[in-house]
C-alpha cells in the first residue's frame, strides 16, 4: 500500500477530463480530500465560523491566542473576545 506522500496527483491531471465535459466525481472527490490532507490550514475554520454564526460558539482564531464571537447581525460584524 502506498502512502499519501508517494501519490504525485495534481488537477493538472484532472484538466484534461474538466475541459473536455467529462465527469469524473470519484477521482475528484479523491482529490479534494487528498488536498485538504495536504493543507497547512484544514478547512475548521469554516466549520468554525457556520457554528458561531448559528448558534453563538465561540471560534479560534490563527493570529493569536483566544476564543472569539463574532455579532454577525449588526453592522460591521464587531467581535467580542471570550476567552
Amino acid at each position: 500500500m502506498c502512502s499519501v506522500s508517494e501519490y504525485h496527483v495534481s488537477s493538472s491531471h484532472m484538466s484534461p477530463a474538466t475541459s473536455q465535459a467529462i465527469p469524473a466525481p470519484a477521482f475528484t472527490a479523491a482529490l479534494a480530500a487528498y488536498d485538504t490532507l495536504r493543507a497547512e490550514r484544514l478547512p475548521t475554520a469554516l466549520i468554525q465560523g457556520r457554528r458561531d454564526f448559528f448558534g453563538a460558539h465561540a471560534y479560534e482564531r490563527a493570529d493569536g491566542p483566544g476564543t472569539f464571537h463574532t455579532h454577525w447581525g449588526e453592522h460591521g460584524r464587531p467581535e467580542t473576545r471570550t476567552g
